[in-house]
């Protein structure tokens, strides 16, 4: 589980990056990935439903790499980044990802590649070995 549990606090690390004011919130809030993302890391994000959704997420993680992952569950908090700034609780809204929207996560994963630093990166390649 070592790799899962360095994904985890990379989640963290790219969404400071990719947006600081969201990770911000969350984090005063208590919310680390650590206590979202742990199944959506584990299972390639197979515990967030549709599954013809994460059959389509699927088959880029497997055609571009499955380390994509964790840009994806990134893009799945800033595609809800207002329902999250917007209420109080967002483990409410975080106790269960909304469902999958394959072609907006993986658009959005895509562009968040060219904001991560380098060393970043090869953190997010390597972090499952």
């Amino acid at each position: 589980m070592d790799g899962v549990h360095r994904g985890l606090a990379l989640v963290d690390t790219v969404l400071a990056i990719v947006d600081p004011k969201l990770s911000a919130y969350l984090i005063s809030k208590g919310m680390h990935a650590k206590i979202y993302g742990f199944a959506s890391v584990l299972t390639l994000c197979a515990c967030t439903p549709p599954l013809p959704e994460v059959l389509n997420l699927w088959d880029f993680l497997f055609a571009y790499g499955p380390h994509l992952n964790l840009l994806c569950i990134v893009a799945q908090l800033v595609l809800i980044r207002d329902q999250l700034l917007a209420n109080p609780s967002p483990n409410q809204i975080l106790r269960s990802f909304p469902t999958l929207q394959s072609g907006k996560i993986k658009a959005m994963a895509i562009s968040f590649v060219k904001k991560i630093p380098r060393d970043v990166y090869d953190q997010i390649v390597a972090h499952a070995q």
